[in-house]
């Protein structure tokens, strides 16, 4: 039910907003550009092959019509196996003397190969340490950054992410590897890949749906600031020119006062960093926000276990479904709109039944309590106290446990951090309706014209059965906040079916009870009034919601 209050949702991008189905769509060099990998210069795309080559573990196999298949590997490998395989067909990974892998914190990996260093990964990282390019016949010359920069900002405001590979002389061992490796200077850069990886239609409808239910939604993404901006645009994450965008370095800078002013504006992080996660769930925290995180990776467990939901992906690291809440199986953000749904569903769910519960226990308190002042010393018996908790515990739970989640309930307000169950409307209907169930029940017992229409020697049969008709009545008025008591009802059918098993159970139990549940059996007659008075519970009820919503 947790998931039902979030106030804030840090969500990743790939494969969560995303399809998760990464393309090559082309190769870029410093002069052209080039669809297939079979068109790139030799030159060019020996280096490239022998990058993906060493640095990748996906494995390429066939199935059983001879086609081409990726397995292993995270998504960015099995891409650029693929884009290298339609061309060549099947490529062993080479071994690489040392290697420095890919970390979120410095976006890139590095391999010494055949007294080289062959280096891919974040375009803008690898592009600031290039001094040189290499042409199409592998020759060495002085790089234009700032038209490479310009190409790299048009690929990003198409949603295009984008991966440079470069060369460096001398081995891995000449970079400096530490606890966060910096790359070395003079690279040449080979060129860089353009992959797409398309919005999922249903998640624009997601966040937007989420949006309304009152969750700011921020997504978090490795991929550059315009990338990232152009997909927060596309997936209605991004809607206005107030709303704030930084990169990890812009959340370094800020202080944790200055992140909490500009928290409730921001949408997106890009560029973003494990620990950059984890700092965001703390700050939203001491806001007093219910936050959500998405993650798939190592890094991530510590996110997600500080966040109120954690939300691992299908396809993620069992580390990561560990610290998490909730696994999404399907790895869809419309996935983590249905889990709210059904969070706000079990919340509304739980506070139907502590209205049922409380109704019951007041009325049935308030009669055992003052019954004998009017001479009736024992309404029930012991036993008819037991069958009435049995319905007001179990049944009761089991009824409006049933009940569907319902579009309404995304468009209330999430709770904020600390929200009591019981709210002020829930207090108002429980005692005015336990009000008019002991006014009723008292008028019963007391009112001379009542008295005349049964037997006297089954008046407190008649009184026991009254008191349970009119709680079961009342159970459809708790069920929901309109006037119409049965709105949505066929969704739950295990609500009607309690209440036809009480009704008839109640019917058995004062027919054949006898002396154990101390009943006598009563008419037709008998039936039919006890149903009508007990029914005035529902129009009483109809008033209450007329006079909330006229008030409210």
């Amino acid at each position: 039910e947790a998931a039902g209050s979030l106030n804030i949702l840090f969500s990743d991008k790939t494969g969560t907003i995303t399809k998760g189905e990464l393309e090559v769509v082309k190769f870029i060099s410093a002069q052209n550009e080039y669809k297939d990998f079979s068109n790139i210069p030799s030159k060019l795309s020996n280096y490239l092959l022998k990058t993906i080559m060493v640095g990748s573990s996906s494995k390429i196999v066939y199935d059983e019509d001879e086609n081409i298949q990726i397995i292993g590997g995270n998504q960015t490998d099995q891409a650029l196996s693929s884009y290298v395989s339609k061309s060549i067909g099947d490529f062993s990974p080479l071994t690489a003397e040392r290697k420095i892998v890919f970390d979120s914190r410095w976006k890139f990996s590095a391999d010494s190969i055949e007294g080289k260093t062959l280096i891919k990964g974040g375009a803008e990282v690898i592009l600031a340490n290039c001094d040189e390019y290499l042409d199409e016949f592998g020759e060495q010359k002085k790089i234009d950054k700032e038209l490479i920069q310009k190409k790299i900002d048009d690929l990003a405001k198409q949603s295009m992410r984008v991966i440079a590979f470069a060369i460096g002389d001398g081995e891995v061992s000449d970079l400096e590897e530490n606890i966060t490796p910096t790359l070395a200077k003079n690279l040449k850069f080979v060129g860089m890949v353009a992959i797409r990886d398309d919005i999922r239609p249903e998640a624009i409808k997601a966040i937007n749906e989420c949006q309304k239910a009152g969750i700011s939604v921020v997504m978090v993404t490795g991929d550059n600031l315009q990338t990232a901006k152009a997909i927060a645009k596309d997936s209605g994450i991004l809607k206005s020119s107030k709303e704030v965008i930084l990169t990890s370095d812009d959340l370094e800078n800020l202080s944790d006062e200055q992140l909490k002013e500009i928290l409730p504006n921001l949408k997106v992080i890009a560029r973003a960093k494990a620990t950059d996660k984890s700092r965001l769930v703390k700050i939203a925290q001491e806001l007093n926000l219910v936050v959500g995180m998405t993650g798939d990776g190592v890094n991530d467990a510590p996110a997600l276990k500080m966040a109120d939901v954690g939300f691992a992906m299908g396809s993620g690291t069992e580390l990561a479904k560990e610290a998490a809440d909730i696994v999404i199986l399907d790895n869809n953000f419309n996935s983590i709109e249905k889990a709210v749904l059904y969070g706000r569903t079990i919340f509304n769910s739980i506070q139907k039944f502590i209205t049922y519960q409380l109704s019951v226990n007041l009325t049935a308190i308030s009669i055992v309590l003052f019954a004998p002042f009017v001479g009736y010393e024992m309404p029930f018996s012991l036993i008819q106290i037991l069958w009435i908790n049995l319905i007001m515990d179990t049944l009761a739970a089991l009824a409006l446990g049933g009940e569907p989640p319902l579009k309404t309930y995304m468009q209330e307000k999430p709770k904020i951090r600390g929200t009591h169950p019981i709210s002020r409307y829930m207090i108002w209907e429980i005692t005015l309706s336990s009000l008019f169930i002991i006014a009723i029940a008292f008028t019963f017992m007391l009112n001379p014209t009542i008295k005349e229409w049964f037997r006297e020697e089954i008046f407190l049969t008649a009184f026991f059965s009254f008191f349970i008709f009119i709680n079961i009545f009342n159970a459809f008025n708790v069920r929901t906040k309109g006037v119409n008591i049965f709105e949505y009802i066929l969704k739950n059918n295990l609500f009607l079916a309690v209440i036809l098993l009480i009704f008839t159970l109640q019917i058995i139990i004062v027919t054949f009870g006898g002396e154990f549940f101390k009943t006598q059996p009563l008419t037709i007659n008998e039936w039919l009034i006890i149903t009508l008075i007990s029914f005035l519970i529902i129009p009483f009820s109809m008033g209450l919601k007329i006079l909330k919503k006229a008030i409210l």
